[in-house]
């Protein structure tokens, strides 16, 4: 199949957006069920309350930063968020093309496919039709991109800048702080193929021939001291750009904090930041949690186990996100990091595989799965979701008592989800390893 120039692409990129906010304005007007989004409305209400000089906060579950609002009283938010993630493809397509100057023209023995890419978020319809209902989360895939592009091309500063903005508009974001910190400065240690089993027989016998030529006084190693030890895992830990990295964010995140605190008063903290750590949300979602916090959602140790609900969630997301990272390959950090702390939170909907779907594009240029399996994994994602729905339409609309079957729903699209990440894991082609294969290439 021929593939599209990238003006064609961003061309019919803005098509498709064109054309759904025409239909958006058509449906809302004639029909019962509206296109638009139910938080939008939150949005611009907020936004018309600080254009009058109020505060957002006036206006009820509005829980985001005062600074969405000042944007949307002076620009269209529809038109903000369909911006916002056309920039995102513009840098995932810059994030890509690094890759091609990097490793050569082949990536994973496959031709770079910029088709796939399209496909895949530009001229996706479910990244389409999320922006043009009116959510927000393009903004955060955009500045989460953004910076990983500009931590690529060596711009430091601004990539904290960007870094600082979008943990202060989404405060999940602040998960990637530490895979960013290691991806600054990295040096991955590349391990080489494992030898054939002939290749090692050949190494043991030469081995012994080298030792039995050799004298048996062995000169005692050097011991190093354990402060010089500290000391130099202190310092490549710490590096002048991590450090700049790290205070330009955290100031521009702190001085942002200071400013709407100061105008806003404790609603502000309350709303942006702390309402997010105890969200206790009862209703039904794909969380596996979803149906504990029904049952207990009156009882304090509801709270309690909310709280209790970040442990394996950080835990495990973190520890993933910096093993990747330290291998040199932090778009798939940030993606597999994403994807387990939204597989594990305590709230789920549809708008936050947002927060992971902006990375694929890139993950799967460097996949060795054949596409039959892939296609398998996405019909087997899709089921997931397919039984949880069936399920929720049933309660929802015809009444039915299924709550526990919903659960069970949870449970399994959790199963799916994380058999999904295992096969993508292993089917991944880190950094590292197409560095190695780069030198091994050369030689």
């Amino acid at each position: 199949m021929q593939q599209l120039t990238p003006t064609t692409g961003v061309s019919l990129a803005i098509a498709l957006r064109l054309a759904l906010l025409a239909w958006s304005h058509v449906q809302d007007q004639t029909m019962a069920v509206k296109y638009t989004d139910i938080d939008y409305s939150v949005f611009t209400d907020a936004a018309a309350l600080v254009a009058s000089g109020g505060s957002p906060y006036d206006r009820a579950t509005y829980r985001y930063t005062p600074l969405l609002a000042w944007l949307l009283s002076v620009v269209n938010g529809k038109l903000l968020f369909c911006v916002s993630d056309l920039v995102a493809g513009l840098c995932i397509h810059g994030i890509n093309r690094l890759s091609l100057l990097e490793h050569g023209k082949k990536l994973s023995n496959t031709l770079y496919n910029f088709n796939l890419e399209l496909a895949l978020w530009a001229l996706n319809p479910f990244v389409a039709v999320i922006s043009t209902r009116g959510n927000a989360e393009s903004i955060i895939a955009a500045l989460v991109l953004l910076c990983i592009y500009l931590l690529k091309t060596k711009q430091t500063i601004l990539a904290a800048l960007a870094f600082g903005l979008a943990v202060h508009l989404k405060v999940y974001a602040i998960i990637y702080a530490l895979p960013l910190w290691l991806f600054i400065d990295c040096k991955p240690q590349t391990q080489p193929p494992k030898p054939s089993t002939r290749s090692k027989s050949r190494s043991r016998s030469s081995s012994r021939a080298r030792s039995k030529s050799v004298s048996r006084k062995v000169s005692p190693k050097k011991e190093i001291p354990p402060s010089t030890t500290l000391l130099s895992l202190f310092t490549s830990f710490f590096t002048p750009s991590r450090f700049l990295f790290g205070a330009i964010s955290g100031s521009l995140f702190l001085a942002l904090t200071y400013l709407f605190y100061t105008i806003y008063g404790h609603p502000f903290l309350e709303h942006t930041y702390l309402y997010h750590i105890t969200r206790q949300d009862h209703r039904h979602n794909f969380s596996p949690y979803f149906y504990h916090l029904y049952l207990t959602s009156t009882t304090t140790p509801s709270k309690l186990s909310g709280l209790l609900a970040f442990l394996p969630q950080l835990g495990v997301s973190s520890f993933v996100g910096a093993v990747a990272a330290a291998r040199g390959d932090i778009v798939f950090a940030v993606f597999a990091q994403t994807w387990i702390f939204v597989m594990l939170n305590k709230v789920i909907t549809s708008q936050y595989f947002m927060w992971y779907l902006c990375f694929l594009p890139i993950v799967l240029q460097r996949t060795r799965i054949q596409w039959q399996k892939g296609l398998g994994l996405v019909v087997l994602w899709v089921i997931g979701q397919a039984v949880w729905l069936l399920n929720a339409y049933r309660l929802e609309h015809l009444g039915e008592n299924t709550f526990r079957r919903l659960h069970f729903a949870g449970l399994l699209f959790l199963a799916i989800n994380t058999f999904v990440l295992v096969e993508m894991t292993k089917g991944h082609e880190l950094e590292g390893e197409m560095n190695h294969s780069e030198v091994k290439k050369k030689k």
